[in-house]
């Protein structure tokens, strides 16, 4: 006795739910528009009178192969699969391993809703660091080659200028600082994101004691990727822009840091959005 298409497709393991129902409706795959067309062209052949025979196994074939040739790097293409991402910077990275962490978040958005479990976060973020302090890490890292470096630092260096009980780091000195590790961690290899320094107080732009003295060392950041071709986040405008929406009451703090300075729940948030928005778009331009 002949067997119809979808018994046929049953028994080679594709699922008994494929009867009377398409079978691209079957099989989920991550390329799923292409397994869509190819298994419904297929199924529609089983249909026919020549092949009804045989076409269990043929549609079996076909669909197993679309799902094998699926490409596992369909998000973030430029981090390889087993690839890494670095972040390296001062506090504001360190502490973003913390839960609703900055940090956090994107490692569960990665290894989640992105479907790429497979890259390594490696968080070379620590408290109080300057730019040379970064010197020294990068010279004595532990981590291996990355893919990707987003690298977030100048905030420590700005409020020691501003004289708050630490040594003198001037902004020339901090640009060149920032130029030369750029180039050592481009010349390893790696994709460079350069994200500015945030924040030192949340009032209303240009009422923070430190708003000068941060506005240059971000221009001076954007400057510095600018002339090494490396992707800028100017990460304190975009922090300013939200909090001229939600810091209606003008509060030094406490809508997007904890002490003006460190990022809160809402501050983390913003940040993961804003560099997974960022590399999202990289990739795009791949």
């Amino acid at each position: 006795m002949r067997l119809e298409a979808s018994e046929q497709m049953s028994n080679f393991g594709i699922g008994a739910d494929v009867k009377n129902v398409g079978l691209s409706k079957a099989i989920k795959c991550r390329h799923s528009s292409y397994t869509h067309q190819v298994v419904s062209l297929m199924h529609n052949w089983a249909t026919g009178r020549a092949w009804r025979a045989h076409a269990g196994a043929v549609c079996s074939f076909f669909a197993l192969l679309t799902m094998t040739n699926a490409s596992p790097n369909e998000e973030l293409p430029m981090i390889p699969r087993e690839g890494q991402l670095v972040l390296f910077g001062d506090s504001i990275t360190e502490y973003g391993d913390q839960p609703d962490g900055w940090v956090h978040i994107l490692r569960r958005k990665l290894a989640g809703e992105l479907g790429r479990p497979d890259i390594t976060i490696v968080n070379a973020g620590q408290g109080g660091d300057v730019v040379q302090d970064l010197h020294r890490r990068f010279f004595w890292r532990k981590w291996r080659q990355p893919d990707v470096v987003v690298l977030c630092i100048g905030i420590n260096d700005a409020r020691r200028v501003a004289g708050l009980g630490f040594a003198d780091l001037d902004l020339q000195e901090y640009r060149e600082g920032l130029d030369s590790l750029l180039g050592k961690l481009q010349g390893s290899g790696a994709t460079v994101v350069v994200a500015s320094p945030i924040a030192s107080g949340e009032q209303m732009r240009g009422r923070n004691a430190l708003d000068s003295i941060v506005d240059a060392y971000a221009r001076a950041a954007g400057e510095v990727a600018g002339s090494r071709g490396a992707p800028f986040i100017d990460m304190r405008s975009v922090f300013f822009d939200r909090l001229s929406r939600v810091n209606l009451s003008d509060r030094p703090f406490g809508v997007l840091t904890y002490d003006g300075l460190h990022l809160n729940k809402a501050g983390n948030a913003l940040m993961a959005e804003t560099v997974l928005g960022k590399l999202r778009a990289l990739a795009r331009q791949k």
